[in-house]
């Protein structure tokens, strides 16, 4: 007898198949906004671009439709919850979680060049004035920064590259510039090459940690003329709009803030990949979800960069800042 039932528990466990839910259905759209950070026109609209891309072509009746593995992706993004959990909420295995969490992702970072991008054009002119309104800064056409997002230690050698000083075990280093309510995501060293854009006469704002450029302005270490004291509050209440974005971001997907428990590769497909549902949230006027609370935001510790393109800085503070 006892032969027989070690031998029943070596058996695969049988697998069992659920009815799976439907959140569409089940939740009104306050309630399906809270758990998957859009309202349910602006998941339908975003079903209808990659539904094709991520439906399986397959012949079993049990296959996951587009419309839940895009349910299961959100969530995932809304919580930062175990693969486990987030399948039970849908009734899905845990390894069917993990490879829809990682096909979705891929495939809405794919979209980042319909979404993630510098003004440019006619939206040139409108971006300035709207940043100008803030505190009477010209021609600035965005703002850059940079925050810590957690994330699974790697493992082996590698643990360490991750380390930060704001006591996350692992973290990763993302650049961030922001015109608005808008995203464009950037590594720290491609700010250099922004010279190339061939802008004329806009500017990127940023902190004492990235180098004063004629396209990057910078914070003044010691103002201490009137004119100088008038261009430091303007950059300082002019780039705060990318430090409050920080927050509006990781508060609209939870998961930047609370952790990411996946390989590499899909964390960083993550990162681009709620960038761009955020600008799709901004392009539908949606608002975050009621009853949202803070989440903290860890920004980069920064140490001054010698700057060595003071000039543009300067004739602003001469002539501009002078008279205000």
């Amino acid at each position: 007898m006892l032969d027989v039932v070690q031998h029943l528990q070596r058996l695969p466990r049988p697998r069992i198949l659920r009815d799976r839910s439907n959140p569409l259905q089940e939740y009104d759209n306050i309630d399906f906004k809270i758990r998957f950070r859009l309202s349910k026109d602006t998941f339908m609209a975003l079903l209808h671009e990659i539904g094709h891309h991520i439906e399986k072509q397959t012949a079993r009746s049990k296959a996951v439709s587009a419309s839940n593995q895009l349910l299961i992706a959100l969530r995932y993004y809304a919580t930062g919850a175990f693969q486990t959990v987030i399948g039970d909420h849908i009734h899905v295995n845990k390894s069917t979680v993990c490879r829809i969490i990682r096909c979705v992702t891929v495939c809405i970072a794919r979209m980042r060049e319909q979404y993630i991008s510098m003004p440019q054009g006619n939206s040139l002119q409108t971006v300035k004035q709207d940043f100008f309104s803030i505190s009477n800064f010209p021609n600035v056409i965005g703002a850059i920064d940079c925050s810590h997002m957690k994330i699974q230690s790697p493992g082996g050698h590698l643990n360490e590259m991750f380390r930060n000083r704001k006591g996350f075990l692992m973290s990763l280093h993302v650049g961030l510039g922001q015109y608005m309510t808008v995203l464009y995501l950037m590594p720290v060293f491609y700010v250099q090459s922004l010279k190339t854009m061939n802008i004329p006469n806009c500017f990127l704002l940023g902190d004492n940690g990235y180098p004063c450029r004629a396209y990057l302005l910078t914070p003044l270490l010691h103002p201490a003329t009137e004119a100088e004291e008038n261009y430091q509050r303007s950059h300082i209440a002019t780039r705060n709009t990318v430090e409050r974005l920080f927050g509006v971001w990781k508060r609209r997907f939870p998961v930047l803030a609370l952790g990411m428990r996946t390989k590499i590769s899909t964390t960083l497909a993550t990162i681009v990949a709620t960038a761009v549902l955020h600008n799709i949230a901004n392009e539908h006027n949606e608002n975050l979800p009621e009853g949202d609370v803070d989440v903290e935001v860890v920004d980069v510790p920064v140490e001054p960069v010698r700057n060595n393109g003071n000039a543009t800085r300067r004739a602003l503070i001469n002539t501009v800042f002078s008279r205000q």
